[in-house]
């Protein structure tokens, strides 16, 4: 039987990168993005569909606790988990099986909720069936290092998990007895640790030794596929459409409260024209006094501040020679035009100073420094 992988990173990806594998390990369908239909293709041979997530979003623990049932497990891991995670663990899901409990000590994978359930609901929209959801990880054997296109899987005694590529140098740096594992697409480190090359592409290895890993299924505990996980989904729904009928009510009761408050604020605006008119007949539109006045003194304000704008920027312009000054911005306020700029040396820079005071501009040198080969400095402007 073929089993079809998918490789997702974000709940958005409108096509699936995906590819299918025979039971003997060999490639059949070549690794592509595929739409949702495509990947309909693939499984409508009976093929087993496995999702797999990148582990550079997902944290990998080990908790020393002894065997418990589910119920108590779920409550035990979190808590003995809290201080070392950011996030608060009732935002987190964890994964954890019997095949991988060793020595009293559960491996647990987690990860955000939030990512978690907008995958599944995506691939719920697409009309895409699968078998489980795991992490690209679970393809290391233990004591293996690989270099994905942007990771580091590593699975050691010391840690197991996922490093990008700045903290694989800094990791390697201090293991550089580590062989690594390289594939056609890995991406370059640069410590000098030992190699084996592999001839595939990352994803193509992965997916052939997913075939026959132990691997952990994500969907477990409120993602648990079938029986009385999907009642509990159908309530989660349930209770997510009533909730969402109040808020259409709510804003349905609001909006016709602001319709109705229009109308009022309409009426007595008419009134209010009424009476303005008796007081400014020769007034086209209802404006307040005051701000009549306001605006008459700001144009005649916007009208000598244009005139002295325009000729400090005529004068600039008709003294500044370009072959040795590079004018870098422009601000005008309060009657001042100042000029950030760069010249090829303290000479020109000192030139442009003495033309523009020979034209009557008063100028103020506010700054000036050499930075990479030439001088910046700033001029105020002034009539």
């Amino acid at each position: 039987m073929n089993t079809c992988f998918l490789f997702i990173h974000h709940s958005d990806e409108e096509k699936y990168l995906s590819l299918t594998v025979t039971s003997q390990g060999h490639i059949s369908a070549p690794l592509t993005f595929r739409t949702s239909e495509e990947v309909k293709q693939l499984q409508s041979g009976g093929a087993v569909t496995m999702v797999v997530l990148p582990s550079k979003l997902c944290s990998m623990h080990e908790v020393p606790l002894p065997w418990l049932g589910e119920r108590k497990a779920r409550a035990a891991i979190p808590y003995a988990l809290e201080e070392q995670l950011a996030q608060s663990v009732t935002s987190l899901h964890f994964a954890f099986d019997r095949q991988h409990y060793k020595h009293n000590t559960y491996l647990v994978a987690v990860m955000d909720k939030e990512y978690l359930a907008s995958i599944i609901d995506r691939l719920d929209f697409s009309g895409i069936e699968f078998d489980q959801i795991t992490l690209d990880w679970f393809a290391l054997q233990e004591g293996e290092h690989c270099v994905t296109e942007d990771t580091l899987l590593i699975y050691d005694k010391a840690f197991k998990g996922a490093l990008s590529i700045e903290l694989s140098d800094i990791y390697l740096a201090d293991n550089p007895e580590i062989e690594l594992l390289v594939f056609n697409d890995s991406a370059s480190l640069s410590t000098e640790n030992p190699t084996k090359s592999v001839s595939k592409t990352a994803k193509q290895w992965i997916a052939t030794r997913l075939l026959n890993a132990k691997t952990i299924d994500l969907c477990q505990g409120e993602f648990q596929r079938g029986g009385k996980h999907d009642t509990t989904r159908f309530w989660y729904v349930a209770t997510a459409g009533l909730l969402g009928m109040f808020v259409l009510s709510f804003f349905i009761i609001n909006l016709t409260k602001v319709l109705v408050l229009n109308n009022k604020i309409e009426l007595l605006d008419q009134e209010i024209e009424i009476i303005y008119k008796e007081f400014f007949p020769e007034a086209k539109q209802v404006i307040s006094p005051r701000f009549r006045i306001e605006q008459s003194l700001k144009i005649s304000r916007a009208g000598q501040e244009s005139e002295t704008f325009w000729m400090l920027l005529k004068t600039l312009g008709e003294t500044y020679d370009p072959q040795t000054i590079t004018i870098q911005q422009l601000l005008f306020q309060n009657q001042t035009l100042i000029v950030a700029l760069s010249s090829k040396d303290f000479q020109a820079l000192e030139s442009l100073q003495q033309a523009l005071q020979q034209s009557n501009i008063k100028v103020n040198q506010t700054q000036a420094s050499s930075k990479e080969g030439q001088v910046m400095a700033t001029l105020e402007l002034k009539r």
